[in-house]
Order: structure tokens, then sequence, then C-alpha cells
């Protein structure tokens, strides 16, 4: 530039250079924009560049399924949420954007957070032409004078009427929460139902989902099933991560993604305070634990026999959808599983499941019921609520009439119920008859309560509370053929007299 070039033009001459590239890059607007947004010192990282990249393939339209999993405190937020309806307005200022998350202050939270941005000097200066409504501003729902739109919308607040280019789930769930079966189904149901329908145009709109993982059957992992093109970034590197991600540049195993932020020593230092499936799923975005959370595999021994004189039970947990190709339900399943009086140890000989609808859920207990024989007691989980009820009152003297029925309402929280037959488990009181079965239980015993299905765990666990609850006899029952063994045994061995 000329040497007499004065303050004033060197100014406007910066200002022309960062509307170029902050409009050409998201990255550049990203980094630009990033005094704006936090006061921290900026951090780069790697991740960051991957992240971005993503972004801006989606924003061209070049990629319109995109779900992208990343452990908590990464900046996902700033960049998906704060940054980027932003950056698109820079040359798109009619787009619409409709942004969520599980929690409605969050987004909200985010939403201000991208408004603020917007409105401030730096922005304006450098994109004049974006301008909010006067009319229309308001911390949920404002409007660009261009017609682009700016909505807040969750699982519980709806987005009925509006429309979008872009749809944005931005922690679709809560962590606590999201071992609930039917917190995680809220969420499902609005993503892939209703935020579907909300593209002003069906074949050309975008959806994007960012979050950490934290259950198998979370709106994550559903994506990855569905078929979106997925960035998967651990906290520390795994070369044999099942969703392992091209972009992941990382080639040293347990390397941190974040060096700069999260190092080596901060990383051990956080994982100390979390829990297994903790680590694998917020973390390691793998929601099942490779050396398992609540079970262990080596805490099992596999026999090829079983012993006289065990106490057997055959307990269920029910589901009632049958499997489609567009779904996979929870299993109905049945569990055989025994007491030794004479030594303590606990049998599971046979499990027996199936993703059938109520009909089939009959016909299979049934079937089952035929094949164990009226000596062993069943036991049917009930309801708290009327229907349960009248569920086991159709089981006990319509389809299993002559069996050994019982039937109890069960701890609401799967852990807690889990927790005593985990117990026997962890000293070695429990083994397996060996069968084609062992590998998909141990498999979700050890995945527990962090993988797709828990129906094997729930009924083995159902099953041990059987055993020894005392209202079904089963253990009074148990004492008292130990007692008549050992009389048999005593009366064999005592000398006849002669006479």
């Amino acid at each position: 530039m000329p040497l007499d070039t004065t303050n004033e033009e060197l100014l406007l001459h910066r200002v022309e250079i960062e509307r170029a590239a902050g409009r050409e890059s998201f990255i550049e607007f990203y980094k630009m924009a990033w005094p704006i947004m936090d006061p921290e010192p900026f951090k780069d990282g790697r991740h960051i560049r991957v992240i971005a990249y993503h972004l801006q393939l989606a924003a061209c339209r070049e990629i319109r399924q995109l779900v992208i999993c990343i452990p908590p405190r990464y900046s996902k937020s700033l960049m998906c949420s704060v940054a980027f309806p932003a950056w698109v307005w820079t040359w798109w200022p009619s787009a619409k954007f409709i942004t969520c998350s599980y929690d409605q202050k969050l987004a909200t939270r985010d939403s201000l957070a991208s408004r603020r941005l917007v409105e401030s000097s730096w922005y304006q200066e450098r994109w004049p032409e974006v301008c909010l409504e006067r009319d229309q501003n308001q911390k949920m729902w404002y409007h660009t004078t261009a017609g682009g739109v700016r909505y807040v919308g969750s699982p519980t607040a709806g987005v009925t009427g509006h429309g979008s280019d872009f749809n944005i789930f931005d922690d679709a769930h809560n962590i606590i929460q999201s071992e609930s079966d039917a917190d995680r189904e809220t969420a499902r149901v609005f993503w892939f139902e209703s935020m579907s329908s909300r593209f002003n145009d069906p074949a050309r709109g975008v959806s994007m989902v960012v979050g950490q993982r934290v259950n198998a059957k979370d709106v994550p992992g559903e994506c990855i099933r569905r078929g979106y093109y997925h960035v998967v970034l651990p906290a520390r590197f795994e070369a044999k991560h099942p969703e392992r991600s091209p972009y992941d540049w990382r080639t040293e195993e347990n390397a941190p993604l974040w060096e700069e932020k999260f190092s080596d020593a901060v990383l051990t230092q956080l994982w100390e305070s979390l829990r297994p499936y903790a680590v694998a799923g917020q973390q390691q975005q793998r929601p099942t634990s490779r050396e398992g959370g609540l079970f262990k595999r080596e805490w099992f021994e596999i026999v090829d026999a079983l012993p006289a004189g065990i106490v057997w039970v055959r307990a269920w947990d029910f589901a009632g959808t049958k499997k489609t190709l567009k779904n996979d339900p929870d299993y109905t399943v049945g569990c055989k599983i025994g007491l030794n009086p004479n030594t303590g140890v606990i049998y599971i000989a046979n499990i027996v499941r199936g993703q059938e609808d109520p009909g089939g859920v009959v016909a299979m207990v049934k079937n089952t019921a035929t094949l164990d024989g009226k000596g062993i007691r069943i036991f049917i989980p009930q309801d708290p609520a009327q229907a349960g009820k009248a569920q086991v009152n159709d089981y006990t003297t319509k389809h299993l009439p002559g069996y050994m029925v019982h039937s109890a309402t069960m701890a609401e929280n799967k852990a807690d119920r889990a927790d005593p037959f985990a117990a026997q488990c962890k000293v070695g009181n429990v083994k397996l008859f060996r069968a084609q079965w062992n590998e998909d239980f141990l498999a979700e015993l050890t995945g527990f309560p962090a993988a797709g299905h828990d129906d094997q765990v729930d009924a083995a666990a159902s099953g041990y509370t059987m055993l020894f609850e005392g209202t079904t006899g089963l253990l009074d029952w148990a004492r008292g053929e130990v007692a008549r063994q050992k009389a048999a045994e005593e009366a064999r061995l005592k000398p006849t007299v002669s006479r």
C-alpha cells in the first residue's frame, strides 16, 4: 500500500480482507470471532479444524446428514451452535435455522451468544447487510431483515409451525436421564419424526447432530446406524475404535485429542472420577466399556455339565415390538437360572429371547414353559399399573394354567436392580452352562448399563431376586430339599437291624 496511507484506510483495508476471508472459510471466521464469543485466549487444536471442515461441507450441502461425536468441553457448541449460524448468514442471510438441545435453556444460551456475535461491532463492520429485525428479536426466536430465522426448540417444547434449512441438535440427551428408555425414546422421536418434517426444501435441508455419546441407543448412535456421515473423535486415540474417523490424524495409541487443553495428565485425573462406562461413552464415544462396567467377563466360569438337585426358575423380561428393517426394539428374554442348595452356587442354564409383538411374546412364553416342564417356577414382572395386574392374571389363568407362576413389581432403576446379582457374579458364584447364547449374554452384561440392550441383564437379575425373595417360598423349599436329601442319605447309610 502507499506509504501515505492513513490509519483509517488501513483499518478499512483490514476489514475488507477479513470480510472476504471470513465469508470464504468457516475456520477463519471462527478464529476471528473468538474474542467476541469467549474472553479466554483461543487454544487451537487439530480437532477444531476437522470439525470446521465438515461444517463447511454441510453448509454447502455436500453433506446433508452429519453427526459429530466428541467429548464435552471441546468447543463443539461454540463452533456448531454459536459461530456456525452467524457465519452462514455472512453469505446467505436468508438461511433459516432450528437449533435444539435436550434442555431448551441450553439451546437458548447458545442462541443468545450467536445473537450477541451478529450484533457486535466487529461483525457489523464486516457484514452490515446482516441485520436483525426489531419486531422479531427475542432470545429464542429472531429474524434477519433478509428473511433469515433462528428458532430454538427442544424435545419438550416442540417446533410445530416453524420451517428451516438447517436443523441442529446439540446435546440430545441429559447424561443422567440418558439411562431412561423413555427419555431416550422421546429424544429419538423428536429428532427423527418431528424435526425431519421441518425442512422448507426437503431435498436440500441439512441435519446436524453434535454431542457426546451417552448410551448405545442414543440419538447420535441411531444417526450412525441410519447412515449419517459421522465424525467420531475420542478423547484418547484408539486404533481399533469401531467408528474411527479417517480424519483422526493420530497414530499413537491413547494420544490425547486436544493436548493443548486436555493433556495426558489432565485426562488421567479426569478419568479417575468417572465410572468406566462414562469414560467409554462420554470420553471415548463408544458407549460400551472394553473392560466392563458393573460386570466383568472374567467373573464367569462356563461349565459343561450341571449338578443334580438345582432349584430352577424361569424369569422373564417383557417387550412387545416386533423387529423390522427400520427398528431394533428391546427383546423379550426368558432366563433359566437356578440355585444349588448344597453349595449355594448359582447356574444359568438357558437364555431364550426374541423381538416379537405381544402375540409372539405369549407364544414364546408358553412354548418355553412346555419345554421346561411344570416343575420349574415362572416369574412374570408386574407393571405397577392396573394393566400390569391384568397381564399377570392372564398368564396365570389363561396362558399358563397348572404352572407355578409368581409375579412382583421390580425396582425402577435398572442398575439398583442388578446390583445384588452383580455381587454374586463378582465373587465367581454364578456359572454359565456352555451354549451358543453365552457370548451374546456376556457382551450385554459387560456393556451394561450403556449397551444397546439390557433385557438379559434384567431377566437374570429378576430371576436371582426370585430365588432369594422370601415371598416366593423358593428359598425355604430349597432349604427343605437339602434337609430331605440329607435325611434320605442318612437313612440309606443307616445299618439294617436283622430280627
